[in-house]
């Protein structure tokens, strides 16, 4: 009866600031001040280099993993900006789940006031704020709330949250060395997976905690630094920086992790996908309608091609969009991508735009005005809601 509840309750031109060079030259866990001005610019170089893409399909063999809804594409959606939610100063990574949106914020001031506020998706607005010590990134699954945090005298760790009560029930340590950056979190049937940097910018790890047991339960050692993660079709695939060049980040690469042995089983697309995604950054990375969909450089230019990679035989395709694209969710007939430059180089306003996984064309777009830092569909309602860079949570409603 709780899941079918649960189910039921989920009810022109922007100028881009020139960031790069301290991004390029960026350490993880920064003061906060320097950590939004990092922010600012790998959110500015995404959009002046990307179209996005949403969640929604995928099975991961062997582990249970729940199958995320399959839109078929081709749905007909009309998409519209309905609401904007105020949340704080700075909302960063976005969630959806047990019947609420959830987004980790720093309101700025001293000291810094970080907390993952729900939003109620019925009435849009801010029902509670959950503080923690820090609050980088977001996830739901196993009837939980979970958040990546950190606290001086403990170090990094891993909130479990109920969302019922809306308190913090379990405090889980990564247990990671003094050096190490937990960055990004994602969740399935009975595993909770967090990214972690550990001596940056040469190696790093996935770590996986059992959600029965709060306890960490594997590691599995990746090079580089990781900053973006995705579940589905037969894997958990890890976008890491890997290549620097005159002491920046020159590119980054896919691994592929196979649940079942929480080993590395390949490496894709070495060193070819652009450096501009990852703590709160959009992401360049989903999983469904049967591919893994993300990008990588196109020549020495700024130009990026959108590419999908068959998890049977891990070949990665061009589908024949290039300009600058992230994606960031599968669903409601196509791939979810945020979007800022033509083909040609041409600028465009920012955009949330679909692309259709028949046609394999641009068909459907909303244009914004804010910088979208992190995005979410909502598939039960089809929906989507967005984390603007020191703005609000903006919500797209598609039908």
């Amino acid at each position: 009866m709780s899941d079918l509840r649960r189910l039921l309750s989920q009810a022109d031109r922007i100028p881009a600031p020139d960031l790069w060079p301290d991004i390029r030259a960026r350490r993880p866990r920064r003061s906060s001040v320097v950590r939004r001005q990092l922010v600012a610019g790998a959110v500015a170089l995404a959009l002046a280099a990307s179209v996005i893409a949403l969640v929604s399909t995928a099975f991961l063999g062997g582990r249970a993993l729940p199958p995320i809804p399959r839109g078929a594409a081709g749905v007909a959606v009309d998409p519209r900006i309905t609401a904007e939610v105020q949340v704080g100063d700075f909302p960063q990574e976005i969630a959806v789940g047990e019947g609420a949106v959830w987004v980790t914020v720093n309101d700025a001031g001293s000291p810094d006031h970080w907390f993952v506020a729900r939003i109620d998706p019925i009435a849009n607005r801010v029902t509670d704020e959950i503080d923690l010590p820090d609050a980088v990134d977001v996830a739901l699954g196993s009837g939980s709330v979970w958040a990546i945090t950190h606290e001086r005298a403990t170090g990094w760790a891993v909130a479990r949250i109920d969302p019922t009560i809306r308190e913090v029930t379990h405090t889980i340590p990564l247990d990671c060395h003094r050096r190490c950056s937990a960055t990004q979190i994602a969740t399935t049937e009975d595993a909770v997976w967090v990214t972690s940097a550990l001596d940056y910018p040469e190696r790093g790890e996935v770590i996986r905690i059992d959600p029965a047991t709060n306890q960490v339960a594997a590691r599995t050692a990746v090079a580089g630094d990781p900053r973006d993660i995705a579940i589905g079709e037969g894997g958990v695939w890890v976008y890491a920086l890997t290549h620097f060049a005159r002491g920046g980040v020159a590119g980054g690469t896919l691994y592929r992790i196979d649940p079942l042995t929480d080993l590395v089983s390949v490496a894709l697309l070495e060193g070819q996908i652009p450096p501009v995604a990852g703590i709160s950054g959009p992401p360049v990375l989903t999983v469904g309608h049967g591919y893994v969909w993300t990008i990588r450089q196109v020549g020495q230019g700024p130009d990026e091609e959108l590419v999908r990679i068959d998890p049977r035989t891990n070949q990665v395709e061009g589908v024949g969009i290039s300009g600058t694209f992230h994606p960031f969710a599968v669903g409601e007939g196509g791939v979810w991508l945020r979007a800022s430059r033509g083909p040609s180089g041409s600028v465009l306003p920012v955009a949330i735009a679909r692309l259709n996984t028949e046609t394999l064309k641009i068909d459907e777009s909303v244009d914004m005005d804010e910088l979208p830092v992190d995005a979410v569909l909502d598939a039960t309602f089809g929906v989507i809601w967005v984390a603007a860079y020191e703005g609000p949570v903006i919500r797209i409603d598609l039908r």
